[in-house]
């Protein structure tokens, strides 16, 4: 299996257990090796990482019912 469908798996769960439940998907991971296999991203910047935070803090202040955050690094 591709170590790039780890947050998918995640998120799949996350449906499963909460049916209804709306997924807000932000993904900071970058391929370090073009057409590497499976197109597995390796690695994520913290400016990247921070700004998805930021990003869903946001959200939460907006009004949007922001109950958890999951971050998921797979094999990093």
């Amino acid at each position: 299996a591709c170590s790039s469908l780890h947050g998918t798996h995640v998120s799949g769960i996350a449906a499963a257990v909460a049916p209804g439940t709306k997924l807000l998907v932000a993904d900071v991971l970058r391929p370090i090796v073009i057409g590497s296999a499976c197109g597995s991203p390796q690695g994520a910047y913290d400016r990247d990482i921070l700004a998805a935070v930021d990003w869903t803090v946001a959200r939460k202040l907006d009004g949007l019912n922001v109950v958890g955050v999951n971050m998921s690094w797979g094999d990093l």
